[in-house]
C-alpha cells in the first residue's frame, strides 16, 4: 500500500494545478536597458569605484573600466549627433524627390515638342524615364534614380537640350544636389552602422563588470549591500 503524506493544508494555486490568472511578480533590474541611463550608471559608478581601491576584480581595474564608460558615453553621444543629421538629409531627399516629381513633367513636355509623343516616349529610357504604371516616371527607389538622373544629365547634351529652359541648366543643379545628398546619407549610415557597433560591443563589456561590482559589492557589505549599492548608482526603481 503506498504511502499517504498529509496535503498542504493552505495549497498555493500552483501546487492545486491552477495557473491561469495568478500574477506572478515582476522584478526590475538593477542595470538600465536605455543607452542613457546606462551610460550614467557606469559613469557614476566610476567614480565610486575610484574611491573604493580595496574593492578589486582579477580581469579588470577601475582605469581601464572608467575608460570604457567615458568611451561608450562619446559614442553614444556621437551616435545621437549624427542620427539627428541622417534625419536632416532624409528630409531633404524628400523634398527633392517631390520637386524632381513635379518638374519632370516639363522635360518630357519638351521631348514630345522635339520629337513627338510618340517618338518621345520610346526615347524615355535614355534619359532614365521608366514606366510606371500608367505614366512615365524616374524610379523610385533612391539608388536607382540617382542612376537614371546621371543618365538624364548625360542624355541632354546628346539630344541637344543644353540651352533649353529645362534642360541642362536646369537639371544640373538638381542632379548635383542629389548626388551629394545621396553621398551624404551613405556615409551617414556607415558612421552610425560602426558607432552602434562599438556602442554594443562597450556595453557587453562594460555590463560584465557591472554584474561583477553587484556580487563584489555583496560579497564585501553583506549587511549593508542594499544602500552601498545604491549610494553607487543601482537603484533598479529608476528602470
Amino acid at each position: 500500500m503506498d504511502e499517504i503524506t498529509n496535503p498542504n493544508p493552505n495549497p498555493t494555486p500552483e501546487e492545486n494545478g491552477q495557473t491561469e490568472g495568478v500574477i506572478t511578480p515582476k522584478t526590475t533590474g538593477n542595470i538600465p536597458t536605455t543607452d542613457l541611463d546606462f551610460a550614467n550608471l557606469n559613469q557614476q559608478v566610476a567614480e565610486h569605484w575610484a574611491q573604493a581601491p580595496q574593492l578589486t576584480l582579477l580581469w579588470t581595474t577601475q582605469p581601464d573600466y572608467s575608460a570604457k564608460a567615458n568611451a561608450f558615453a562619446t559614442t553614444l553621444s556621437q551616435r545621437m549627433t549624427t542620427g539627428a543629421s541622417r534625419k536632416s538629409v532624409t528630409n531633404d531627399l524628400k523634398q527633392l524627390d517631390t520637386a524632381i516629381n513635379k518638374n519632370l513633367i516639363f522635360l518630357k513636355n519638351a521631348l514630345k515638342e522635339k520629337y513627338g509623343k510618340e517618338m518621345a516616349e520610346s526615347i524615355y529610357p535614355q534619359f532614365g524615364i521608366v514606366k510606371n504604371g500608367k505614366t512615365y516616371a524616374l524610379p523610385n527607389d533612391r539608388d536607382q534614380r540617382l542612376a537614371a538622373l546621371l543618365m538624364l544629365k548625360d542624355a541632354l547634351t546628346v539630344h541637344q537640350l543644353t540651352e533649353h529652359k529645362y534642360g541642362t541648366p536646369f537639371w544640373n543643379p538638381i542632379v548635383e544636389q542629389y548626388s551629394t545628398l545621396k553621398s551624404n546619407a551613405g556615409q551617414t549610415d556607415g558612421s552610425v552602422a560602426q558607432m552602434v557597433g562599438t556602442k554594443e560591443q562597450l556595453k557587453a563589456e562594460l555590463r560584465k563588470v557591472l554584474n561583477a561590482l553587484m556580487l563584489l559589492i555583496r560579497a564585501n557589505y553583506p549587511d549593508t549591500a542594499k544602500s552601498v549599492l545604491r549610494e553607487w548608482g543601482f537603484q533598479k526603481e529608476k528602470y
